[in-house]
């Protein structure tokens, strides 16, 4: 069966072989509409490693903890890591995603409203090695961020959408790193969420994605 996108780009392919032939696009009688096919949902409810790192602990692992700190401050910020496997889902390679959402549930939230952004990670990590000292680069630019507000008990959620599809297109999965936007605060501020540690399955990291075909 062919995916969505194959067929946009069978449909350009025949448009421009016809015009080898002298039919011009007007003479081509083409159709669009909507399709009756539904989108594939998966969803992954838990996160195979993740992980917070803190410049005030430069070389301590957080990997086995249950909550996940995002923070801010003069002598040293907070920030999470989390990565989820695409395996299970079993996306075909072809694949177009409509959408995809990393969610975090914050069950401790920030004094202060703060924006949180999610970039993709460049290299690999370990849950039980990644440290503040040795933790991994990121993009130069941000996928996606959001504004916490102080209310606790709220899950907030992050679009990639398009790191999904570089994944499925065979780009390497290392997960996002989120952090605050604007570190080194002299204020200290931290939100906290829960991790895949966490007792509560409902509560841990989620990657939503639906795709077609």
């Amino acid at each position: 069966m062919l995916g969505l996108a194959s067929l946009v780009l069978l449909l350009a392919t025949g448009v421009a072989f016809a015009a080898t032939f002298g039919v011009s696009s007007t003479t081509l009688t083409t159709s669009t509409g909507t399709t009756s096919v539904a989108p594939t949902t998966c969803t992954l409810s838990a996160a195979d490693a993740d992980s917070y790192v803190d410049g005030t602990n430069l070389i301590s692992n957080f990997g086995a903890a249950t909550n996940l700190d995002i923070g801010t401050s003069l002598f040293g910020n907070r920030r999470t890591f989390v990565q989820l496997n695409l395996g299970s889902c079993a996306i075909p390679a072809d694949s177009l995603i409509m959408t995809a959402s990393l969610k975090l549930f914050m069950f401790a939230a920030p004094t202060a409203s703060r924006t949180y952004e999610a970039r993709l990670v460049s290299a690999s990590w370990a849950e039980t090695g990644i440290t503040w000292t040795n933790q991994p680069a990121v993009s130069g630019s941000t996928t996606s961020s959001v504004t916490t507000g102080t209310t606790a008990n709220v899950t907030l959620a992050w679009t990639v959408t398009a790191d999904v599809q570089a994944f499925v297109d065979g780009t390497a999965n290392n997960g996002w790193r989120i952090s605050d936007q604007t570190e080194n605060s002299v204020t200290a501020v931290t939100g906290q969420f829960r991790s895949a540690e966490f007792g509560t399955a409902a509560q841990r990291p989620i990657l939503a994605i639906t795709y077609y075909p």
